[in-house]
């Protein structure tokens, strides 16, 4: 009998052709209804796990199943790739931003704009405390070293890894709370980072990223959504990650600077406000039930 959980859905939610889909494979499968839910259950640890991905695809608009017709007129069903710009475009646009930004300081090196951005202007010596910027109106610089990188490679993979964490949970929490989410972990991340090294001059959003892989470990520990399914693999990615970097090896080998407090920062601040998001959750399905 079917007994690995995969995901659950709303009772009004239809999953027939996901059910079909599964019957066409061969794949056994049973659907209960909990509470107020319907629950897809399988008979593989395997293949549970590749369904929860294909079901945070189905979430997040990345994918859907179709039917369509055979020659034989038999309907069959299949999964399609497709873009649904709805479902991301605050991440998009916080990617436009900090793409706009390397060009301006990476690319055309326009020295003001970047000392514009930094946690400090670096443009000053000797550097003024953080209070006097902020008093002064530049209150933005909590936040906007979050949207400065340095290099291709920099930037690139930032963009991926913030596309791939940040596009689920603006999904799961709706734009308003994931804005919300966005500064507190990048304004978190850049006030550790600061105070754990004393640069000046860091940026990237790292820090924001390992929030976003923090926030959606812990939510996911309380209050499990098939679109925040994450491969473990990618956790221990990211505990290793955070190990190389504090040993100072790449700065060794490589003269490359991590921003290690960001890191360490913005994974503990989401890690954090996840577990107490989770908890909100539970307590609210409660009441409601």
């Amino acid at each position: 009998m079917p007994e690995f959980r995969v995901a659950s859905f709303r009772l009004e939610q239809d999953i027939n052709p996901l059910c079909q889909m599964l019957k066409q494979r061969q794949i056994e499968f049973k659907i209960e209804q909990e509470d107020n839910e319907q629950v897809l259950f399988v008979d593989s640890a395997e293949i549970a796990a590749q369904l929860k991905q294909v079901v945070a695809d189905l979430t997040l608009g990345s994918i859907e199943i179709v039917g369509y017709q055979t020659e034989d007129k038999d309907i069959q069903y299949a999964v399609k790739s497709t873009l649904n710009l709805r479902s991301w475009s605050v991440t998009a646009i916080v990617l436009a931003v900090s793409a706009f930004v390397f060009l301006l300081t990476d690319i055309l090196q326009i020295r003001q704009v970047h000392y514009a951005l930094t946690f400090l202007p670096l443009n000053t010596l000797p550097p003024q405390k953080l209070e006097t910027w902020v008093n002064s109106g530049e209150f933005w610089r909590l936040f906007s070293p979050a949207i400065l990188h340095f290099g291709w490679v920099h930037i690139l993979f930032n963009s991926a890894t913030f596309y791939f964490a940040g596009r689920r949970l603006e999904v799961f929490l709706g734009k308003v709370k994931y804005v919300v989410l966005l500064f507190m972990l990048a304004f978190l991340a850049n006030v550790v980072e600061y105070n754990w090294d004393g640069g000046l001059n860091f940026g990237g959003l790292s820090g924001v990223i390992f929030g976003l892989f923090g926030f959606i470990g812990a939510v996911s520990l309380k209050k499990p959504a098939p679109v925040l399914y994450l491969p473990r693999g990618i956790y221990i990615v990211l505990l290793l990650s955070i190990v190389v970097g504090t040993s100072g090896i790449l700065g060794i080998l490589f003269n490359v600077f991590i921003a290690n407090g960001a890191h360490i920062g913005g994974l503990v601040s989401g890690i954090i406000l996840g577990t107490f998001y989770g908890d909100y959750l539970n307590r609210h399905a409660e009441k409601a039930a």
